[in-house]
């Protein structure tokens, strides 16, 4: 996790969904650190607990949003709590995503819809359902999560056509929304291994017994990245750190950050 201090975000108040098992996790425990207030807002909610723990254990304040944000209800019920508990909303993290890797040709259209629905459609509704509070403020902060695979890859043909419609979206956002104090920015991960088993929940990827990859496949993987290093949940919630800190990213907005070991490289 990163050790780096941002006294600027102490006490602020940050909504994370997908705030349970792995990415999500790390990002969340990444601003405990910090001694902001949180809002996970994750499906899991066995799962959410347990990271809800560690945030308590940490001296901070936290409050569980359970649902699937492809319904409106769970969208609205996110502000709604944020506000009702704690005042206001600093920070947005739409870190929710979700995929099952395949051939584009093999996709069926429910997985389509799937895909489009929690990875796009939520994040346009979070940001959407948000962005009056932070306009009403004057000041915030978004952060959306992404994805190297907005860059290319195989077996994420749509997965990666919405990570590259997270970066438009809030390419546009950064340029609508800067003359009010908000700024814009997204953080596109590689492929991130959880610490262990704690780390992800029933629905996670990472779940079960089988690993997602054999020693074989690992250095396979390994050999594409110039670090030759897996990143892990601490490397992407140190970037999301560093674009909700005014102190430091306060003349960002519309950025794209890959935090990947190099595995992509956009310009």
């Amino acid at each position: 996790m990163s050790t780096v201090s941002y006294p600027d975000l102490r006490d602020k108040v940050a909504i994370v969904t997908g705030g349970a098992s792995n990415i999500g996790r790390g990002i969340v425990l990444a601003f405990a650190d910090q001694q902001a207030k949180i809002v996970i807002v994750d499906l899991d909610v066995d799962q959410a607990e347990r990271t809800a723990q560690e945030v308590k254990a940490r001296g901070t304040e936290v409050v569980i949003v359970s649902g699937d944000l492809s319904k409106p209800e769970v969208v609205q019920n996110s502000i709604e709590t944020a506000q009702s508990t704690f005042g206001r909303i600093d920070v947005l993290v739409n870190n929710l995503g979700w995929q099952r890797p395949a051939w584009f040709t093999e996709l069926d259209s429910a997985t389509i819809d799937r895909t489009i629905a929690l990875n796009l459609r939520a994040t346009i509704d979070m940001c959407h359902a948000v962005l009056p509070v932070m306009i009403e403020q004057g000041a915030g902060s978004l952060i959306n999560i992404s994805s190297d695979a907005a860059f290319s890859d195989v077996k994420q043909s749509v997965y990666g056509a919405t990570k590259a419609a997270i970066i438009s979206l809030t390419k546009s956002l950064a340029k609508e929304t800067g003359r009010s104090g908000i700024r814009a920015n997204v953080v596109a991960p590689g492929l991130v291994t959880p610490p262990g088993n704690e780390w992800v929940g029933d629905n996670s990827l990472w779940a079960g017994d089988k690993p997602v990859f054999d020693e074989r496949g690992l250095q396979a993987v390994l050999k594409g990245i110039p670090l030759r290093r897996m990143s892990e949940p601490g490397d992407i919630a140190a970037a999301v750190l560093f674009f909700a800190s005014d102190l430091a990213a306060r003349q960002l907005t519309g950025q794209v950050l890959s935090v990947s070991g190099g595995y992509a490289m956009p310009c």
